[in-house]
């Protein structure tokens, strides 16, 4: 559900975080969230160009038709309608609440989730061009600056339906994304993606359950197996991380994965066996053991 994190320059890192009051200036003209009413081009024309630079290409640059939504913890900017910017502010602010009380880090600024309205766009604002990517949390290069969110409004949902069109799918998105723009502002510290989609994943599914209609082999899936099959290796990493949570424990869960994404804190087999007292290896034979039946509990 999420693009690769590109790790942007600083100068493009600094421009955006201007918006969001992160150690740089900038004006955004605030709309109100009651207002539903306020005109296109809401965003401040100069930070428009600051955006601009953050871009290869700059496609921002003569943009006069975006809307900014600010919150006490969100800035959300975007070219769709202000009553969709306002939904997608809603589950932005909840989703913050819920990580941020379930990781323990608390960001000292705003995140800021941007939403184009065109796949072109995206692929601009994001810089990734994978084409079934429904997200993307483009991580900082310093630790001086921050990440922001990009959600793909016109991904494909089915049923010549977009992300628009869904408001659960586009919730579990912005959910997804909004946990790593929480926890991977420091970085990955090298895990494996089973870890960091897995867990993603895992805290989107309160808002909804994405899985194949044919469940994949109870494998957890390789890097490699993100790059060539993207869908199953999501819900089996997901499958994965719902048995680790099932068995040992939210908190634990969290510390391993807090643990596995630090880069001083080792290998991930040896974060796994630090954190839950087990080896990855004897886990995920008990995991493969169970797996119809815990898929058949979860999609039922």
């Amino acid at each position: 559900m999420l693009g690769r994190r590109q790790a942007l320059g600083l100068a493009g890192v600094a421009a955006v975080s201007a918006l969001t009051g992160c150690r740089a200036s900038g004006v955004v003209a605030r709309t109100s969230a009651g207002d539903t009413t306020a005109p296109r081009g809401t965003l401040a024309p100069s930070v428009i160009d600051r955006i601009a630079d953050s871009f290869t290409p700059g496609p921002l640059a003569t943009r006069r038709d975006l809307h900014a939504l600010t919150s006490a913890r969100s800035v959300l900017v975007g070219d769709i309608g202000v009553g969709e910017l306002q939904a997608c502010q809603l589950h932005a602010d909840t989703s913050i609440r819920v990580i941020e009380k379930l990781t323990g880090i608390h960001l000292d600024q705003k995140y800021l989730v941007l939403l184009p309205r065109t796949s072109a766009e995206f692929d601009s604002w994001s810089h990734d061009r994978t084409a079934d990517v429904a997200g993307d949390y483009c991580a900082p290069v310093d630790s001086s600056w921050q990440g922001w969110v990009v959600i793909k409004c016109a991904a494909a949902v089915g049923h010549g339906m977009t992300l628009l069109d869904d408001d659960d799918y586009l919730n579990s998105v912005i959910r997804h994304e909004l946990f790593h723009a929480n926890t991977l502002e420091d970085g990955d510290g090298g895990a494996p993606k089973w870890v960091l989609e897995g867990f993603a994943e895992w805290v989107a599914s309160a808002i909804m359950i994405a899985f194949p209609t044919k469940p994949p082999p109870a494998v957890v899936p390789t890097d490699a197996d993100f790059a060539h099959r993207p869908g199953s290796s999501y819900a089996q990493a997901f499958v994965f991380v719902a048995y680790l949570v099932d068995r040992f424990g939210q908190r634990s869960a969290i510390r391993f994965y807090k643990r596995a994404t630090d880069a001083s804190g080792g290998s991930t087999s040896h974060a796994f066996h630090a954190v839950f007292g087990a080896t990855l290896a004897s886990v995920t034979k008990d995991w493969a053991a169970q797996y119809k039946k815990q898929v058949a509990e979860l999609v039922s």
